[in-house]
């Protein structure tokens, strides 16, 4: 996401030396779809909407600035919505209990016919999680 945008870490991660607030990017920052593509209805693609709060000379700004990531196929190391996919499975940050890997949202999320889009929604009691934080142990010690 740093890297598609020439983001600074600060606007991402949750920056300890800022003075007014520890805030990051967190999961109520994001919207995932599903989208019917125009020119083929029977392909479907999934993009991301990000609203970033603390960019650099616009933090506590009363419009977050908007970005639009599409999945990109040239190259999955540089596809920002493949690594957020892979952070909410592993944060089972998905409010359907059906989707435990990539492969379900596919499997279980389809745009209706009289639709263009289709929503995919994050848990209520993730939304104020940040996304990229530290590593913590777990009650198993991992």
């Amino acid at each position: 996401m740093m890297g598609s945008m020439s983001a600074r870490p600060g606007m991402l991660v949750e920056p300890a030396g800022y003075i007014t607030s520890n805030d990051a990017l967190k999961w109520k920052d994001l919207e995932l779809y599903m989208v019917k593509h125009l020119e083929y209805p029977t392909c479907q693609t999934r993009p991301l909407k990000v609203k970033h709060k603390l960019n650099k000379g616009k933090r506590n700004k009363v419009v977050a600035s908007v970005f639009t990531y599409t999945e990109r196929n040239d190259n999955l190391a540089l596809c920002v919505i493949q690594d957020i996919l892979e952070l909410a499975i592993l944060d089972y940050a998905f409010a359907s209990k059906h989707i435990k890997c990539s492969r379900d949202i596919w499997h279980y999320t389809h745009v209706p016919y009289h639709r263009l889009s289709t929503p995919i929604h994050f848990k209520e009691s993730m939304k104020v999680i940040p996304i990229f934080r530290r590593a913590v142990n777990d009650s198993e010690g991992k």
